[in-house]
């Protein structure tokens, strides 16, 4: 993906009994992360920050994304 590209085509519209998402950020990612959370709480997702033992971010009680720059 190019940074030109985004993922918004694939985003539905969130339902009002829909309850908001919550993403945990390790919070040594806060300042790199910016637009990132930025984003995020755009969209209605709740972003907290923890330390995390592994990856950036936690999706899921089974699913965690470690960011990489390329």
């Amino acid at each position: 993906m190019t940074g030109a590209e985004t993922l918004l085509p694939y985003l539905r519209e969130k339902r009002c009994d829909e309850p908001a998402p919550t993403i945990i950020v390790d919070g040594r990612e806060a300042g790199s992360a910016e637009k990132v959370v930025k984003r995020l709480r755009e969209r209605g997702v709740n972003v907290k920050f923890e330390t995390l033992e592994r990856g950036d971010y936690i999706l899921s009680d089974v699913c965690a994304v470690e960011r990489k720059r390329v």
